[in-house]
């Protein structure tokens, strides 16, 4: 359970590596301590060098879009409106990760928000994911002038709905 979980937050904090099988094996000596861990890939290394050039791209051109002499929330508005303008909510709950979001330009909240922490982590500027089991949702927080403040930037991204151009 222990190595599930550090998994899970090595996972939301270095999307970079979206190629990592969530699948895992290891091994244990006779004191029960972990001796090897085993991962697996979901690529081949001519893919992961491909699809990392197409997500290095995409965090580039966000990085781009901010000068790092604007303030810190002024950096987080621009970070916040480029995923609304650029990403769209995948309503059959299958892109989860950062990856999905930067490469496919889909993801659900989960991916919406590492993606988010991921940029936020690039830009210097301190971010959390929030979880809530109840709402089943994520989203983030990140501190400016020492004050936590919450940004739900798949909330803020409008959800087309159907032929008569309603947002939900």
């Amino acid at each position: 359970e222990e190595i599930e979980a550090l998994f899970a937050d090595f996972s939301n904090n270095h999307p970079e590596y979206y190629y990592l099988d969530t699948n895992f094996s290891y091994s244990y000596n006779k004191s029960n301590v972990i001796t090897k861990l085993t991962v697996s890939y979901t690529k081949s290394a001519q893919e992961i060098a491909e699809s990392t050039a197409a997500f290095n791209s995409e965090v580039e051109t966000i990085l781009s879009l901010v000068d790092t002499s604007m303030a810190a929330e002024e950096q987080v508005r621009v970070v916040h409106d480029y995923f609304i303008a650029n990403y769209s909510y995948d309503t059959t709950y299958q892109a989860r990760d950062a990856y999905e979001l930067f490469v496919n330009k889909l993801g659900v909240c989960q991916g919406y928000s590492i993606g988010f922490k991921y940029i936020m982590d690039e830009l210097n500027i301190p971010c959390t994911i929030v979880v809530s089991e109840e709402m089943n949702h994520g989203w983030n927080m990140v501190q400016i002038d020492g004050e936590w403040l919450h940004v739900d930037v798949t909330f803020d991204d409008p959800i087309v709905d159907g032929e008569n151009g309603n947002t939900t």
